[in-house]
């Protein structure tokens, strides 16, 4: 047999030059001021090996400061990096997060149905609003934006415009043909401004 060399490392944890690690939303449940669970939440479009070592450090840094039971949600933007994505985490253990793909997010294509329940508009616009057919959901989800507040309205459409921006901005500019009038939110009409002097340059 090899023989095995044993290597002792520092024990200490603590990071005198902090290393930017940022997930995209991290959330408690709370009941009657009693923390139920904390969840870190990961918008993953593309496979990055690198995640493999990020999202434990995610899980176990929320752990600590939420001190209750904690999930990392892994959003993925299509079923192969679902696949990837569900498959453990064998540097560490087998750290599995929760993961939602395709199959699991249900499409919001119908303005009633979006509007009842914004969060999960926005959620098929981030998933679905990526495929060949995808212009009806990016659709519903700004006809949904221009009913909320502007903050509200702000966090969820610039999540989806991080995502695909340019079919954001050609759904945008069909929302407005169809109803041929300005957005409510100043946040919306100043992101329509945007995109249309971006198109022009």
């Amino acid at each position: 047999l090899e023989s095995v060399a044993v290597v002792i490392e520092s024990a200490d944890f603590s990071q005198a030059v902090p290393l930017e690690r940022r997930a995209d939303l991290a959330f408690v449940l709370d009941r009657g001021g009693v923390k139920q669970a904390a969840f870190v939440v990961e918008v993953q479009l593309e496979i990055d090996e690198e995640k493999r070592f990020a999202w434990p450090l995610y899980a176990a840094s929320f752990h600590a400061r939420a001190r209750c039971a904690t999930h990392l949600v892994v959003i993925a933007g299509s079923r192969r990096v679902a696949a990837w994505a569900r498959a453990p985490a064998a540097t560490i253990g087998g750290f599995m997060p929760i993961v939602l793909g395709p199959e699991e997010i249900p499409r919001r294509e119908e303005l009633e149905s979006a509007t009842r329940s914004p969060e999960l508009a926005f959620l098929s616009a981030l998933i679905h609003g990526r495929r060949k057919d995808g212009q009806r959901v990016l659709q519903t989800a700004l006809r949904v934006a221009q009913t909320l507040d502007e903050s509200r309205a702000a966090h969820y459409v610039d999540l989806v415009f991080s995502a695909h921006p340019v079919a954001v901005r050609a759904a945008m500019e069909v929302v407005m043909t169809i109803h041929g009038r300005e957005f409510k939110s100043d946040f919306m009409r100043k992101l329509n401004a945007e995109g249309r002097e971006e198109g022009r340059e």
